[in-house]
């Protein structure tokens, strides 16, 4: 870190917060009643992108494809279910997006 560094995050942590936003990204790319199955693919696809950014975000030259990619992957997909899970539909804030955005989206 340099003088010049204002904010530095690591790859868990990026892992985590794009994470959280995936939910979000799933009730706006599908419509309302897509099946849940189509949901839950795109969930997991962005999750594994999610782990590949986090660890694209890396300066010690770390491999795309890696064994931290995997885990960042599987630390998106956790977080982003428990989330949706436990917080984001109880809430209703899943529903609602999916109702705004009705008239466009996947399935």
């Amino acid at each position: 870190m340099n003088a010049d560094s204002v904010l530095v995050l690591d790859a868990q942590i990026v892992v985590i917060v794009t994470a959280l936003v995936i939910p979000f990204a799933v009730s706006l790319i599908t419509k309302i009643h897509a099946p849940s199955w189509l949901k839950a693919v795109l969930a997991a696809v962005l999750s594994i992108v999610s782990g590949v950014i986090a660890v694209g975000t890396q300066m010690d030259g770390t491999a795309l494809i890696s064994k931290a990619t995997v885990v960042a992957a599987v630390i998106a997909w956790i977080t982003q279910g428990t989330a949706y899970a436990r917080l984001l539909k109880p809430a209703g804030v899943t529903d609602a997006i999916e109702n705004r955005t009705a008239g466009f989206g996947l399935g």
